[in-house]
């Protein structure tokens, strides 16, 4: 069974990612399973080339405000099921969770809000925080989780930390969160793969030279299941795709089934039983 790969990838608006080359960039690279955050589209703005791309299913969780926020799955293989509306009615209206269910395992897309705007965006963004976390509890597959959380976990994820300290983005209260995230039973595949290396980066602000010199920050990660975590084969950063402010990531992952006419092949003592 060859492995999956998977990415992440927030496109900062999927219309303007796909006048920048996003379907080149779908046909060239073929995930298996692609979330995407901040695609900022309603249905009444997509037509087959957003619904059918290159042959994938997609899904899609927009936010009620428009032009705002918005998850989507791109897959291959159609899910076992997909659900939106997670965190209760003071998130679900921003469209940014989705939770996919595949046969030996979980994959949620989220896009985590940003506490820059203001002093109430900021208590927003941490209640997000919370609720994730309460909402993983119920897990009963091995998770994946991919996302945009709008945080730099430690000083090795952006380029200029002491600049960045009293920041929403790398306040201790977010980094915080992200370490009892770990804490739950995940691995954060990339930093896992590539433990001392520097430079890292998911995000540039889009401003000349800035990306250039590479000063970045990593808002962006998938973690894994600890029960999984012999299967990721690989973790990597595309930096080098220029279509959004942020790039995309993945993992290539072994012995995992998408459906269920493929052979299992995860041992017995990995496997957990949809939230």
């Amino acid at each position: 069974m060859a492995p999956l790969s998977i990415y992440s990838w927030n496109v900062n608006g999927i219309r303007s990612a796909y006048r920048k080359g996003f379907l080149q960039w779908l046909e060239e690279t073929q995930p298996d399973i692609l979330c995407i955050q901040e695609a900022r589209i309603s249905s009444k703005q997509r037509d087959h080339t957003f619904d059918m791309p290159h042959g994938y299913n997609t899904y899609w969780n927009e936010a009620e405000k428009p032009g705002y926020s918005g998850t989507a799955l791109f897959t291959k293989t159609p899910p076992i099921s997909i659900k939106t509306g997670i965190l209760g009615n003071e998130f679900d209206p921003e469209g940014r969770t989705q939770i996919i269910e595949y046969q030996d395992f979980i994959v949620i897309n989220c896009y985590f809000p940003n506490g820059n705007v203001s002093t109430e965006r900021l208590n927003f963004k941490l209640s997000f925080y919370s609720k994730f976390i309460d909402a993983l509890k119920n897990k009963v597959k091995p998770v994946i989780v991919c996302a945009d959380v709008n945080t730099a976990h430690k000083s090795i994820d952006l380029a200029n930390p002491s600049a960045a300290r009293g920041r929403s983005g790398f306040l201790d209260e977010e980094r915080t969160w992200l370490d009892a995230l770990l804490k739950q039973g995940f691995i954060d595949t990339l930093r896992d793969a590539n433990p001392e290396t520097k430079g890292l980066y998911t995000w540039w602000a889009m401003r000349q030279g800035i990306k250039e010199r590479n000063s970045g920050w990593r808002f962006d990660y998938i973690y894994a299941d600890k029960t999984i975590e012999n299967n990721i084969a690989e973790a990597f950063t595309e930096p080098e795709v220029n279509i959004s402010d942020h790039c995309p990531i993945g993992i290539k992952i072994e012995g995992l089934r998408i459906n269920e006419t493929e052979e299992k092949v995860l041992p017995k003592s990995q496997q957990a039983s949809m939230f």
